[in-house]
């Protein structure tokens, strides 16, 4: 359903993506791996079209999406659905037309019906009702987060990406989201790709997993390989440990450069 071959991206002398690669089976939840700064962002922004790569091919369900024409990307995109790290609710849109906005801006529905989907869409993540008249701002952290799956799902797409989904959440309302995400794209049956760091999250939503260090595909095999693999990169990242390959620039304070 989704693959990238040799993909490179660099910014300036900072190359980010070094032929990378990742392949996504239909209605299978793949989840990109790797620390702050590993290129997890830019893979995403790739996909969504918002970058375009120095090299390689990039194909969403058999269509090869380097440099596609507006009418095509309108086309190919909007089989998407998306959850931002952040949720980037409308601030100044009640919650329901949040939800709908893919429905009313995207496919031309009247509000009516849009809003009737809306409310089914927020049922099916757990919200009453009642919150679909709210702003933004009267919701906590994991109502935002909600009321931006109930959005990623309202148009029913094909392929859902999720941005870091249970960062700024405490552990239950992470895992809240994760049974969210896992639910709905089963009952969609789409292909779903995640970005994350959070090794319980991965646990819970994944059934594939590629690992991204320093832009490269340093591992890939089932989320049940990862406590076997004897990838010391992996091995380090499940484990938690400052000992390995990975290494943390460290600066002390007034050193040059610092």
């Amino acid at each position: 359903m989704i693959k990238m071959q040799n993909i490179s991206k660099a910014f300036g002398n900072n190359h980010v993506l070094k032929d990378f690669n990742l392949e996504a089976k239909k209605g299978s939840s793949l989840v990109i791996l790797g620390g702050s700064g590993s290129g997890k962002s830019v893979c995403l922004k790739c996909l969504l079209g918002l970058l375009e790569p120095d090299s390689g091919d990039m194909t969403i369900n058999k269509t090869r999406i380097n440099g596609l024409s507006q009418k095509q990307r309108t086309r190919t995109f909007g089989q998407i659905g998306m959850l931002f790290q952040n949720a980037a609710l409308f601030d100044s849109l009640n919650v329901w037309r949040n939800v709908a906005f893919g429905l009313i801006e995207g496919q031309g529905m009247n509000p009516e019906q849009a809003h009737e989907i809306a409310l089914l869409k927020l049922a099916q993540v757990g919200l009453q009702e009642s919150v679909a008249e709210l702003l933004p701002n009267e919701l906590s952290g994991g109502m935002r987060k909600r009321v931006g799956l109930a959005r990623a799902i309202a148009t029913e797409p094909k392929i859902l990406f999720f941005d870091e989904p249970t960062t700024g959440l405490d552990p239950i309302m992470g895992q809240v989201i994760d049974e969210l995400i896992v639910s709905c794209v089963k009952e969609l049956g789409a292909t779903a790709v995640t970005i994350t760091h959070d090794m319980q999250s991965l646990r819970r939503i994944a059934d594939d997993v590629v690992m991204l260090f320093e832009g490269r595909d340093i591992w890939h095999g089932s989320v049940q390989e990862i406590d076997s693999t004897d990838n010391p990169y992996i091995r380090q990242f499940v484990e938690g440990s400052s000992e390995g390959p990975i290494t943390m620039p460290l600066f002390k304070l007034g050193a040059k450069g610092s």
